[in-house]
C-alpha cells in the first residue's frame, strides 16, 4: 500500500514489531529512496506522540534516534524513524560476544548520560530491549513517548514496562537513576537471557502488572548471574545498578559507565578475548527459570 504524505509517497510493506501504542511497519519513501521503521498514530495517543518529538528531536546524541513526524492527505499521523536490523530483543545471542556486549552497553550509557545533563535532566522512562534498536552492532535508545525533563518539575505520572521499572518508578518516585536500573536490567538481560527479579507473568492480567512488581521488589531480592571466575566486578557492578536502594544504586549513566568500562578492562586482565561468545559465558552456568516474555507496555 503506498500513501501520499507531506514526507513524499510512502509505501507500507509488513509489520517490524508490536508496542504498547501501536505496530512498527516496515516503510519505504519511494521520493526520498530511503527505508523507514513507521509507526501510525492515533489521535488518543497524540499527548504521547508530541512529547516525543519535543524531547527527541531537540537531542543530538549519535546513538539516540530522531524521529519525523509526516502526516497524510487524510490527517493521519505517522512517525518515522530510520530503519535498523531490530531491537536488542531480536538479538540472537549464539551470535554475540563480550566485544558486542561492552560496545552497546558503552553507547547507550553516553546517550543516557547526555540526557541526564544538568542542562536536560531527561528521563527515558521506559528503557527495555524493544527500545535499543541495533544497525550494523550499534546501539541506538529508541521511543521517547514517555520520556520528560525534570526542569519541567516532578512527575508522578506511572509509566513503563513493569519488569524494567525501578522499586521507585513503580511507586511513583522521579529519579534519574531510576533509568539506570532499566539500562542495567537489559543489560543483565543480555547477558543472562533472563530477568533479575523472577516472576511467572503468564497468569498476571495487565492492570495488575504494577502492583505485582511493586511486591516482587519488596520480596525478592536480585538473582545472582553465576558468571565464571573473572566476571565478579561486571557482576557486582550490575547488582550495584539494580539495587532496590536508591542510595545504594549509580546516581548517574556516567557513573555506570565508568564502572562497566573498568569492569570491562578487568576482563582483559584476567584474560578474556573480548571475541568470546556471550553463550560460552553463561550457558556455563544453566537456570531453572523460563526467560521472561516482553511485556505491552502498561499505562497507568
Amino acid at each position: 500500500m503506498i500513501i501520499s504524505t507531506d514526507a513524499g509517497q510512502i509505501e507500507f510493506q509488513y509489520t517490524l514489531a508490536q508496542g504498547g501504542q501501536g505496530a512498527a511497519i516496515k516503510a519505504f519513501n519511494w521520493t526520498r529512496g530511503t527505508w523507514h521503521a513507521a509507526k501510525v498514530v492515533k489521535p488518543p495517543l497524540y499527548k504521547y506522540l508530541f512529547q516525543e518529538l519535543t524531547i527527541a528531536q531537540a537531542l543530538d546524541h549519535p546513538h539516540i534516534i530522531k524521529p519525523e513526524l509526516t502526516v497524510t492527505e487524510d490527517g493521519e499521523h505517522i512517525l518515522l524513524t530510520p530503519l535498523c536490523d531490530g531491537s536488542i530483543s531480536d538479538i540472537k545471542r549464539d551470535t554475540w560476544t563480550i566485544q558486542n556486549l561492552k560496545r552497546i552497553s558503552l553507547q547507550l550509557c553516553s546517550a543516557l548520560g547526555y540526557m541526564q545533563h544538568p542542562s536536560r535532566l531527561i528521563m527515558h522512562r521506559d528503557i527495555k530491549p524493544g527500545n535499543i534498536l541495533i544497525l550494523k552492532g550499534d546501539a541506538f535508545l529508541n521511543d521517547f513517548g514517555f520520556a520528560c525533563s525534570l526542569l519541567d518539575g516532578e512527575r508522578k505520572d506511572l509509566v513503563g514496562t513493569p519488569p524494567y521499572l525501578s522499586i521507585q518508578a513503580l511507586n511513583g518516585i522521579t529519579d534519574l537513576s531510576n533509568d539506570v536500573y532499566s539500562l542495567a536490567v537489559t543489560i543483565y538481560w543480555v547477558i543472562t537471557n533472563r530477568h533479575p527479579l523472577w516472576i511467572d507473568t503468564q497468569n498476571l492480567a495487565y492492570p495488575k502488572m504494577y502492583n505485582a512488581y511493586a511486591t516482587l521488589h519488596r520480596t525478592h531480592a536480585p538473582l545472582a548471574m553465576n558468571l565464571p571466575r573473572g566476571f565478579q566486578k561486571l557482576e557486582k557492578t550490575l547488582q550495584k545498578a539494580i539495587s532496590k536502594d536508591v542510595a545504594q544504586r549509580y546516581r548517574s549513566a556516567a557513573e555506570f559507565g565508568i564502572a562497566l568500562w573498568d569492569a570491562f578492562e578487568a576482563l582483559k586482565r584476567e584474560g578474556y578475548s573480548l571475541s568470546t561468545p556471550l553463550t560460552m559465558v553463561t550457558n556455563q552456568y544453566p537456570v531453572n527459570e523460563t526467560p521472561i516474555e516482553e511485556i505491552k507496555t502498561v499505562v497507568a
